[in-house]
């Protein structure tokens, strides 16, 4: 199982950017890296969202006498630029993302792994673990005491814009149970860039893309059972416009964001960009600006024993 923030795997075609769903790319240049954290928008944003509202719904992650948190999925570092250098232990599976994110926080410590690499059963020496002290909770999820098994060395879980490459979403829930108690997660959900997969469908309907990203109730249904007994989710679309089709077309071929299905031809790509700016009835007076829309699910949860 991968759980870097990249979109697709790297044997990926860069020449087709139809079956894109919207997480960072496969990076393995310096140069891809630097491209993706200064052009990345949503999911800068995302990272924002996320970190506030985890930030007010648990308290461990100001709580120095907690565990400390394990960040999965890190990219260049959006998200672990907004949590404390002392309480965070930020991962990705990229060494091209680990090096832009090092280079721009150097007071956070940083990991090349996957989500199921056996070092993160226990966090680096340099962390201090105190002894067991349950996290707490605010906010919307229910105020009872956190179950803390011994073998659990994270207090807090939390990834943006990468969990949802996991396929079936079951893995990383069930690996997200066996890291930590509490978990604040931002994933892509079924019906992002949605009209790109449209216009593939309705130019190239044989290669059509393989759909991965989970909906929201599969990946409530997943989390709740894998044992966090708490789950609150929330869904918020965001939306990038684009003055034409090749604009979205480049902007996700330079960040790396490609997709997995059969490449399109340079004619269908064509056909793609004129379904796109003109919609099904061609009008030829209408703007060829476009817009993307990214469908983002918030999940909060934990374990919780009953007083």
């Amino acid at each position: 199982m991968t759980t870097d923030s990249t979109g697709a795997s790297s044997q990926s075609s860069r020449t087709d950017p139809s079956c894109q769903n919207g997480s960072a790319p496969p990076v393995t240049t310096a140069a891809q890296a630097a491209w993706y954290h200064e052009h990345a928008g949503v999911q800068r944003q995302v990272t924002r969202d996320l970190a506030a509202e985890a930030f007010a719904t648990f308290e461990v992650l100001g709580d120095a006498r907690a565990a400390p948190v394990l960040e999965l999925g890190c990219g260049t570092g959006f998200l672990t630029a907004h949590l404390p250098p002392e309480r965070v232990f930020a991962t990705d599976l990229s060494p091209g993302m680990i090096a832009q994110a090092r280079a721009a926080l150097p007071a956070h410590q940083f990991a090349v792994a996957d989500i199921e690499d056996p070092s993160l059963n226990q966090p680096p020496a340099s962390f201090l673990l105190p002894p067991s002290n349950p996290p707490s909770s605010a906010g919307d999820l229910p105020s009872s005491t956190c179950h803390l098994p011994a073998q659990r060395p994270w207090s807090l879980a939390i990834s943006s814009s990468a969990l949802h490459w996991i396929v079936p979403f079951e893995r990383a829930a069930n690996r997200l149970f066996e890291l930590a108690p509490s978990i604040a997660i931002a994933i892509m959900l079924d019906g992002t860039l949605g009209k790109l997969h449209a216009a593939r469908e309705a130019v190239a309907p044989e290669k059509s893309a393989r759909a991965v990203l989970p909906t929201a109730v599969d990946a409530a249904r997943s989390l709740r059972h894998a044992g966090f007994s708490h789950v609150v989710c929330r869904i918020q679309t965001y939306r990038q416009t684009y003055k034409d089709a090749w604009e979205l077309f480049t902007d996700l071929n330079r960040s790396g964001l490609t997709g997995s299905g059969s490449v399109l031809s340079p004619e269908e790509l064509r056909s793609m960009a004129k379904y796109l700016e003109q919609g099904p009835l061609k009008n030829p007076e209408k703007s060829r600006a476009i817009e993307a829309e990214y469908r983002v699910g918030f999940f909060f949860g934990k374990v919780v024993k009953e007083l």
